[in-house]
């Protein structure tokens, strides 16, 4: 293993689908969601949001408006989607959620969840919301959990967080995620 390279287990598929408890769970906290740009017509999150933009059409490319929940391909465009997630809020997006792996050692996770850890980037970076999920989701459609830990992470287009984001996160997330 080359120098500086840590070992992460590779996922089977980069578009695991949202289990479907966690996604009622959000949307009974943070919804009912407009958009789900990374959707899938076989999800349940995409048959549940008010829209859904398909990988042909290219989410990334288009606004996100109102409420927005997504799950991001975990590949080589992550950074770019979390990016997103974070411009949208300060767009046309009233809140986005995101389910996402719990890498809080990519510059992703520090730029856009954490905030300024670089120096080079202003404090209204940070996510109103972080919630680490106990234990590993079980994406829908596959039978082992996750190979990583999962965060939830929510950017407001006030900056603010939940009224009550900081009660206890085992009443919310339970450990069936």
């Amino acid at each position: 293993m080359p120098r500086g390279q840590g070992y992460m287990p590779v996922a089977h598929s980069a578009e695991g689908g949202t289990p479907s408890k966690l996604f009622d769970q959000l949307a009974a906290r943070y919804g009912p969601f407009d958009l789900d740009p990374c959707g899938r017509e076989d999800h349940y999150v995409s048959q549940t949001c008010g829209r859904f933009f398909s990988k042909a059409d290219d989410g990334l490319s288009r606004p996100w408006p109102g409420k927005v929940f997504v799950n991001p391909p975990y590949g080589r465009a992550l950074n770019a989607w979390v990016r997103k997630c974070w411009l949208e809020s300060r767009g046309v997006a009233e809140v986005v959620v995101a389910l996402l792996p719990a890498r809080t050692d990519t510059r992703w996770f520090q730029r856009y969840v954490l905030g300024s850890v670089y120096g080079d980037r202003p404090a209204d970076m940070r996510a109103a919301e972080v919630h680490f999920l106990p234990g590993r989701v079980h994406f829908a459609g596959s039978a082992e959990p996750a190979p990583f830990p999962s965060v939830i992470v929510v950017w407001r287009s006030t900056g603010e967080p939940t009224q009550d984001a900081g009660a206890d996160q085992r009443s919310f997330f339970g450990k069936e995620a």
